[in-house]
């Protein structure tokens, strides 16, 4: 019952519960109009009975009826009255199928005394007047309350071979009020029956005629309330199959709203649909890029272990080598330090001869003015201007060799600034312009007390001339300008030593410099000392590089499994129209 129930449709359902209210309800109904409809037709027909009885009753001489009863068979006369009484009652009364009277007392079988029936009923039933009979029980009811009550009362409708039958039972009583007999009308309840047939009949009738109505409206009535429910079970459908292009009829109705509410979420749905599509379509895009970029990574990871690897053999070999360039960038300090050494000594030197040359063109001064006061004696002395001039000659040969060692020194120093700007590449040259330098200087200082020495001769052959300058005046003016001329030349010898010792501190600074700069290479080998043994041991690297690469790897097949996802999420929402 309940799987056949499951297989009804709604609209089935709805109208088969429909005309089970309606067969409650109008059996309910039906059966309260019946019950109704039964006792006011048995209150119709009891009143009518009793009615009927009275009639009977006031047809009997109630003192006859005594007389009889203490003894029908010895009153047979007045019997016959009431035989002929009881008679015209059943004719004049068509409800009245019989009468007969009886005893109000029982015997000791329950049995009631028979004191008289109607002709009729006579004919048709074997006992007697005088008789007992044993009455049916239901008749014996109705005994039972009229002896209490002392009134008149009705069996309930019965049958017997004569018919169907309502007996009303009416007490006679003495003079004391006792019941002494009772007068008994077989009233024709046939009607009764068959009424409550008619009415059953006309009632299932309209119950069948108000059902089948019932249910046509209801069935009209739900199929159009319904409808909106077909077009959302066939929208409902259509969704199941991918179709979400379907929108249904809106109406105000409960239902119809159903249908608006039903369309509100399919555009939603499809709102949500059309989003999901787009982002699957870029997570698509996305997981193939995410594939290449993981690929991409991966050979880059490689390389990089690759790299690694070949990082950790330079490294190592870069370890070794380092202490070694570390070693000649000391070595190259030192020689450095010495230059620089060599260097100041030789500028505390030029400085010297330049403060000789000053003080020797100081002293050519003061031998220009003593030849001005001699000059009337200057032809006596021609010898020895002579000879002076000839000292002069070699003083100027002496100026003519340190003018050269001047210029070269001058070429050496700029030799030495070419050779200290190499000096972070290679320190050899350096070495070997600072030896020459050094033996220039040498060389100037050996000329330099050369000239003292001259000048200190010529100073004395001046003073012997002294003597003789009155007498040689023109020999004076000559050696005047030959004194001059010693000036020029010790003013070339004082600006060359100047430029030699500007030349020198320039050496000196670009020395100092050079040193400071191999303290910075000692301290950037030393840092690289120190690099070379981290990615000496880039072991560590390398293993997390390569875990690195594992997990890339990892990506890549996620990103690989995310592509195909997202196309099967594509195919998924390619089956949706939209």
């Amino acid at each position: 019952m309940k799987k056949y129930w499951h297989k009804l449709s709604f609209l089935q359902k709805n109208v088969l519960l429909t005309v089970l209210v309606i067969l409650t309800l109008v059996g309910t109904m039906g059966a309260l109009s019946f019950n109704m409809f039964q006792n006011s037709m048995m209150s119709i027909f009891e009143r009518h009975s009793f009615e009927t009885g009275d009639t009977v009753l006031h047809k009997l001489d109630e003192e006859i009826v005594r007389d009889v009863t203490k003894d029908p068979v010895a009153q047979r006369e007045k019997r016959e009255k009431l035989t002929e009484k009881l008679d015209e009652a059943t004719e004049e009364l068509n409800s009245v199928g019989q009468t007969y009277i009886v005893g109000a007392k029982e015997n000791e079988k329950g049995e009631l005394l028979i004191v008289d029936l109607s002709t009729g009923l006579a004919n048709v039933v074997e006992v007697r007047p005088g008789e007992y009979y044993k009455q049916p029980d239901l008749w014996m009811e109705a005994y039972d309350k009229v002896m209490s009550t002392k009134k008149a009362n009705m069996t309930v409708v019965y049958e017997d071979a004569l018919g169907t039958w309502v007996t009303i039972l009416e007490p006679i009583k003495d003079g004391e009020g006792n019941i002494v007999a009772l007068v008994a009308a077989d009233v024709d309840a046939s009607i009764v029956p068959s009424t409550k047939e008619k009415f059953i009949i006309q009632g299932l009738m309209f119950i069948c005629i108000s059902v089948l109505i019932a249910t046509v409206i209801q069935f009209l009535i739900v199929r159009n309330a319904l409808a909106p429910l077909r077009d959302l079970r066939e929208g409902l459908r259509k969704v199941g199959e991918g179709d979400l292009s379907i929108k249904l009829e809106e109406r105000p109705d409960d239902i119809g709203i159903i249908n608006a509410h039903f369309n509100n979420t399919i555009e939603k749905f499809k709102g949500i649909v059309d989003k999901v599509k787009q982002t699957a379509e870029q997570v698509s895009s996305s997981s193939k890029e995410l594939s290449v970029s993981t690929k991409e990574n991966s050979m880059a990871v490689q390389e990089i272990v690759s790299s690694m690897v070949g990082v950790r053999a330079g490294a190592q070999s870069q370890e070794t080598s380092v202490p070694k360039y570390l070693g000649i960038v000391y070595e190259m300090e030192d020689r450095i330090e010495e230059i620089t050494n060599a260097a100041e000594q030789m500028g505390k030197e030029s400085e010297g001869m330049e403060h000789h040359s000053v003080k020797g063109n100081g002293v050519i001064e003061q031998a220009i003015n003593q030849m001005n006061i001699i000059q009337n004696a200057v032809q006596d002395v021609s010898s020895i201007i002579y000879s002076l001039e000839k000292r002069s000659k070699e003083i100027n040969d002496i100026v003519t060799v340190i003018t050269g060692i001047s210029n070269q020194t001058n070429s050496l120093a700029l030799n030495t600034s070419i050779e200290s700007s190499r000096a972070e590449e290679t320190g050899r040259g350096f070495a070997v312009v600072a030896d020459e330098v050094r033996k220039l200087a040498e060389q100037t200082e050996a000329s330099a007390k050369d000239i003292a020495k001259l000048i200190r001769e010529t100073q004395a052959e001046t003073e012997e001339a002294v003597v003789s300058m009155q007498k040689a005046s023109k020999e004076v003016e000559s050696g005047i300008k030959l004194v001059r001329s010693s000036g020029f030349f010790f003013e070339k010898i004082s600006k060359s030593a100047q430029s030699v010792t500007n030349q020198v501190g320039v050496v000196s600074s670009n020395s100092s410099d050079i040193l400071q700069n191999s303290e910075n290479i000692v301290r950037v080998v030393n840092e690289l000392s120190l690099i070379a043994n981290t990615y000496a041991n880039s072991s560590n690297i390398e293993e997390s590089m390569k875990e690195q690469e594992m997990s890339v790897q990892d990506i890549a097949e996620l990103a690989s499994s995310l592509s195909w996802l997202s196309q099967e999420l594509q195919e998924l929402i390619g089956e949706f129209k939209s």
